[in-house]
């Protein structure tokens, strides 16, 4: 990377990662005009082909090296102003959290004053206790781990249930047990990893709803209010597809998280809905916003855009949105053919005119496109030849 000295103007961006995620983080920022460094070691990755940012290649970006190469990169950056870090998992918001010491004299992080309450969040295990001894609306949950001596598995385990690991990106994401046969075989396959069990709350992805901010000296700069169409695996995994919601309940809890953990940077909370419509809590995400950060994007709340102003600009008056046509963000990646799948459900749902709205389709910036519409092609192929006798 050459040496830099020309960012005079406004502060840099440094962005960890160019999964879609990442991608939709960078595309927001450069067209407000805020240069960009990318950071990502996949170079298969669509986002990698980006051009709304400089893309620099690192050995490893969910590992203890991105430290490194976040002191590289930093240190080449010449020209009077600090970048603005964005991390884009829960493995680096856990790093960075924990290293931030030796990042602080080179970059801005929007949750650095709170990283110690955002990092113990981060665990399940901590974040359960939080919550419940202040009296949030959660599933019924226990914590089990079989390492420690003496840990017992509870006998009042309702079934199904949902079993995660409490540290963010474990050996596994969260799987649905329907007895208790299933649970301790699951707890055998991994007994030196601890676990949150949850309480399996009736309905699907229907069901499940989030709201977003990004907060500054714990309280919310802005709302975003979204509902799922679809996750994989179905109602416990990462969203396929999204639209903005119509239920603004879950903004008061969320303000109550913020003011609670006194958080700062990108919060948001997801919930579902119980068959007496009630929320309960299903986890919040903090030191990062959530992968479907496009969707808020496209929908007028600039999640990236509001945290780099919190921590650049003096003044955050961020006005909500007019209303507008609404758009419904589609993982294509996950799921290249949700669309096709969902658009009929979706147009019933919504009741008014809508636009779709793909991880990768850019006009600004199509390479990334093109790159995942070729993997796309290779799948779609390979899948065809196992098929064929």
């Amino acid at each position: 990377m050459k040496n830099r000295n020309l960012y005079k103007d406004c502060s840099p961006a440094v962005v960890a990662g160019l999964c879609s995620h990442g991608l939709a983080i960078c595309r927001a920022l450069s067209r407000r005009g805020i240069p960009l460094i990318a950071l990502e070691s996949n170079t298969t990755l669509p986002g990698y082909a980006t051009s709304s940012a400089e893309v620099v290649g690192v050995p490893e970006v969910n590992g203890e090296s991105l430290i490194g190469s976040l002191v590289e990169t930093g240190g080449r950056l010449t020209g009077g102003k600090k970048p603005v870090l964005f991390l884009t998992n829960d493995n680096m918001v856990e790093l960075i959290g924990r290293r931030w010491s030796e990042l602080s004299g080179l970059y801005i992080l929007s949750w650095s004053s709170s990283r110690e309450n955002v990092t113990r969040l981060l665990d399940k295990r901590f974040c359960e206790e939080f919550l419940r001894d202040r009296n949030y609306p959660l599933p019924g949950t226990w914590l089990v781990d079989r390492a420690r001596p003496g840990t017992e598995l509870p006998g009042d385990i309702p079934f199904p249930a949902v079993v995660k690991p409490s540290r963010p990106l474990g050996e596994f994401k969260a799987l649905r047990v329907e007895n208790r046969e299933a649970l301790l075989e699951l707890l055998a396959k991994h007994p030196n990893t601890p676990v949150v069990i949850q309480e399996w709350i009736p309905g699907g992805d229907e069901q499940i709803y989030f709201c977003a901010t990004v907060a500054r000296r714990g309280k919310p700069l802005c709302f975003f209010d979204g509902t799922k169409y679809l996750s994989h695996p179905p109602a416990r995994g990462q969203t396929v597809a999204a639209g903005p919601g119509a239920k603004t309940e879950l903004r008061g809890l969320l303000t109550r998280l913020v003011e609670d953990a006194q958080l700062d940077g990108p919060v948001s909370l997801e919930a579902k809905l119980d068959p007496e419509g009630r929320f309960r809590i299903i986890e919040p995400t903090v030191g990062r916003t959530d992968f479907w950060a496009k969707l808020a994007i496209v929908n007028g709340v600039d999640l990236p855009w509001i945290e780099y102003r919190s921590v650049t600009a003096k003044e955050h008056n961020f006005v909500e949105p007019a209303t507008q046509v609404p758009r419904v963000w589609f993982d294509s990646e996950k799921d290249p053919f949700s669309y096709i799948r969902l658009a009929v459900t979706i147009s019933r749902d919504l009741k008014r005119p809508w636009l779709p709205s793909f991880s990768y389709l850019d006009l600004r910036d199509l390479k990334p496109y093109w790159r995942a519409l070729s993997i796309l092609q290779n799948r779609i192929r390979q899948y065809v030849r196992r098929r064929l006798p």
